[in-house]
């Protein structure tokens, strides 16, 4: 953890959540155009679906829901680890 002071620094989860969510689709998305122009790799091919564009946006919006999900709570965990640390920094000192 960074601390300064005592103190570390919060996280937004709301920031993180969206950093991760917007990752997370654009990575899909990026996917699914190397994908359009490769080809599907042989072994992907009998378990992939077919690639059509709203396919490959329910798809990025679903990674963006999961991603956003994912470090909404990472940062909220972040959050109460320097929230315990400040407590037990300040009953010590």
């Amino acid at each position: 953890m960074w601390f300064s002071n005592g103190q570390c620094f919060r996280l937004c989860p709301v920031s993180l959540g969206f950093a991760l969510g917007l990752t997370s689709a654009l990575a899909l998305i990026v996917w699914a155009i190397w994908t359009k122009i490769q080809g599907v790799p042989p072994m992907m091919a009998d378990v992939m679906p077919a690639l059509t564009f709203m396919n490959v946006l329910i798809h990025a919006l679903w990674a963006f829901a999961r991603g956003f999900v994912f470090g909404f709570l990472i940062a909220l965990f972040y959050d109460f680890c320097c929230w315990c640390k400040e407590k037990c920094y300040k009953k010590s000192v």
